[in-house]
């Protein structure tokens, strides 16, 4: 009794052999197949890549655009004599920033 045992994404050189004796270039088209699908692979995980960035850069930009927003509409009240929703929501707006970063820094560590 002989028991072979291979692990790996291509078939053992001796297999890749008997393929050509079966079929004509069949080791040649079995590496080209498995180039093939790493290079897909590789495209899928560049595109994945690439939109996960753009996601995070436009999270980035409308965070930025609703704190300033924020900001300047607490501003206002505090200007036009509404001290107390102005100052909540510069003070709730503030908070929120600064725990936005101290938590993000917390994780990338």
């Amino acid at each position: 009794m002989i028991r072979n045992y291979h692990s790996g994404p291509l078939p053992t050189p001796e297999t890749l052999n008997e393929y050509n004796l079966i079929i004509t270039n069949g080791a040649d088209r079995i590496m080209q197949m498995a180039e093939l699908e790493q290079k897909h692979r590789h495209a899928i995980e560049n595109r994945l890549t690439r939109r996960q960035l753009n996601q995070s850069f436009n999270g980035q930009i409308f965070g930025l655009i609703i704190a300033l927003t924020a900001l300047y509409v607490g501003f206002q009240l505090v200007m036009h004599d509404y001290e107390t929703a102005g100052a909540v929501l510069l003070g709730s707006t503030i908070v929120s920033l600064v725990a936005l970063f101290v938590i993000g820094r917390k994780l990338k560590s």
